[in-house]
């Protein structure tokens, strides 16, 4: 192949994404409604509202389900977050931070924290508190580092909030937003991140310690909110939050003009995995990134994962491992299927 066709070559699958479809690993009989999804080594691991399971990635056999409902040791008020880090599964629901082994036995227990879905990094913790500024109605969302013993030690970033609330006194909201943007943290390869769309297609990086190392911006093509997009949203959420829409009236559901930049953020040892609200023939963009933020590749994968609306908190259950998509979806007949697509 001569210079010339090279180059045709890698600039059409720049402009034009790689587009990939996946395979059905294994159906999960005793999953009834997943949280999220994490993968690691040679398990996997799905929290529900009371629960987590603990699955092996080679035969796909159940290895543990624990926690119920409760406020006790190994007990959950309310679906866990969970974490997996190395030989240990970290939860946290309702301010209550828990540690369990890879055979669902609990190491320890924290209750009644002041933060909220502490990340471990070093010897300290990422974590944040929500906030709220009076004279200005901002809802804000304050990061927090903090030490070993929950501490607080300092703050590293200040975004806002971008959640449906009502003021003292009002009946009903000014505008039910349909949208909102994107704000997470997380660790991985020795650093802390928070990307945050309500400034772009941001994340910043930061050191165990906290300190700021580098600003991740990227500009990307805007994409419209379409009336189709628009028409689907509100079908879907008429159906799981009627109560809301005959409380509010019609009229009071909003969407902004424009798509945020950044629908979800998942990282790995090596790699930022940046979903996008771009479609092609039923695929969602995935941009991915190094740690440096430099873009490696534009793809195209299934996602049949992703929520049409998701209430704050909510995460859709598919991560990145190992150069794969794993995804949870729920087939035809209710039962809940783990899924793969390579990465090329």
């Amino acid at each position: 192949m001569n210079g010339n066709r090279l180059a045709a070559l890698l600039m059409l699958l720049w402009f034009h994404p790689l587009m990939v479809k996946g395979e059905i690993l294994a159906e999960l009989d005793g999953i009834m409604k997943p949280t999220a999804l994490h993968v690691a080594g040679e398990v996997f691991v799905i929290p529900e509202a009371e629960s987590v399971s603990i699955y092996s990635l080679k035969n796909f056999m159940l290895i543990e389900k624990f926690g119920k409902r409760g406020e006790g040791p190994g007990e959950f008020r309310a679906a866990p977050e969970v974490l997996l880090v190395p030989g240990r599964i970290l939860t946290h629901s309702a301010g209550q931070c828990q540690w369990f082994n890879l055979k669902g036995e609990l190491i320890r227990s924290e209750k009644r924290l002041d933060f909220q879905q502490p990340i471990p990094l070093g010897d300290h913790y990422l974590a944040f508190f929500n906030d709220f500024n009076p004279p200005k109605k901002q809802s804000l969302r304050k990061f927090v580092l903090v030490d070993k013993n929950f501490k607080k030690v300092k703050e590293i970033y200040i975004a806002d909030f971008d959640v449906n609330m009502m003021m003292p006194g009002e009946t009903k909201p000014p505008k039910f937003k349909m949208i909102r943007h994107y704000l997470g943290h997380a660790a991985a390869g020795g650093k802390f991140f928070i990307a945050d769309s309500g400034r772009g297609f941001s994340i910043e990086v930061y050191d165990s310690g906290g300190r700021h190392l580098d600003s991740i911006r990227h500009v990307e093509k805007r994409v419209k909110v379409s009336d189709a997009y628009k028409k689907k949203v509100m079908a879907a959420f008429t159906v799981s939050h009627r109560h809301i829409v005959e409380r509010f009236g019609i009229d009071r559901f909003s969407f902004y003009e424009y798509f945020p930049a950044i629908n979800a953020c998942r990282f790995t040892a090596e790699r930022i995995y940046v979903t996008t609200y771009r479609e092609k023939n039923g695929l969602h963009e995935v941009i991915i990134l190094d740690h440096e933020g430099k873009i490696r590749n534009r793809i195209f994968l299934p996602l049949k994962s992703m929520r049409i609306y998701k209430n704050v908190g909510e995460v859709d259950p598919y991560c990145f491992h190992d150069g794969k998509l794993y995804e949870l979806i729920e087939n035809s007949e209710e039962v809940w299927e783990l899924h793969c697509t390579d990465i090329p």
